[in-house]
């Protein structure tokens, strides 16, 4: 009995030594998503720049690189981006965030 429990002292202070190092490795990989994320709503922006002459405005927000936006224009080539992915950490990009609200 006493070298059951000194194999799972043992295996406990291994665990405890262990876990703790990959614990960052989950946030790191969630900050590389989103960076990636970023850089790919960065190009669909710049496409429709160069298709639009203009960026989507605050009130089409993100949401104009899925869905044409409603003045019609025939200048848009889209979708720039096949849906608006949740970020990493499970929230929605926020389309309408204005900082004077």
């Amino acid at each position: 009995m006493v070298e059951l429990m000194v194999v799972v002292i043992v295996l406990a202070i291994l665990a405890a030594t262990i876990i703790p190092q990959f614990t960052g490795v989950t946030y790191d990989a969630k900050v590389s998503s989103a960076k990636v994320h970023l850089g790919e709503l960065r190009g669909a922006l710049e496409r429709f720049n160069i298709h639009m002459d203009r960026y989507p405005t605050t009130e089409e927000g993100l949401r104009a690189l899925v869905d044409r936006p409603e003045d019609g224009s025939k200048a848009w080539r889209g979708p720039y981006v096949k849906e608006l992915l949740r970020d990493p950490w499970d929230n929605d990009y926020q389309y309408h965030t204005r900082l004077d609200k």
